[in-house]
């Protein structure tokens, strides 16, 4: 009996601990900004590597506009956008907040091993002047 008790308080506690950490500060913080425009990028995959794209596959947006991005998948498969030199990381389970500080044309790439054609899958994102 003091076994199963011992058991049953180890299980609450380690229910109580992990209960606290569910969200993620990010996601919480990405609720509370206003962003000045909000972009679905839909992932695509197929049999052929040609099904294997994002739509859309390059977005303009402006320097200091905050955007909010939002990944869906067209099939029900896991895919991600990684853009590095504007510190973007987008997942379907998390939406990326951004405002870029500079203009350029910036490639970025699915992050998310998603099938055959995952190589294949780029992204662009072209920031302008204000």
């Amino acid at each position: 009996m003091k076994i199963k008790l011992f058991w049953l308080l180890v299980l609450l506690i380690l229910a109580m601990l992990t209960s606290g950490c569910s969200g993620n500060d990010k996601t919480k913080e990405s609720e509370n900004v206003k962003a000045d425009r909000e972009i679905t990028i839909i992932g695509h995959t197929g049999t052929e590597v040609d099904d294997f794209y994002f739509e859309p596959s390059e977005i303009t947006v402006k320097k200091g506009e905050t955007v909010k991005l939002i990944m869906e998948s067209a099939n029900n498969v896991v895919h991600g956008i990684q853009v590095p030199a504007l510190k973007i990381n987008l997942t379907e389970r998390e939406p990326e907040i951004f405002t870029p500080d500079k203009t350029g044309e910036y490639e970025g790439r699915c992050s998310v091993l998603c099938g055959a054609g995952h190589s294949v899958m780029s992204f662009k994102v072209i920031v302008e002047e204000e």
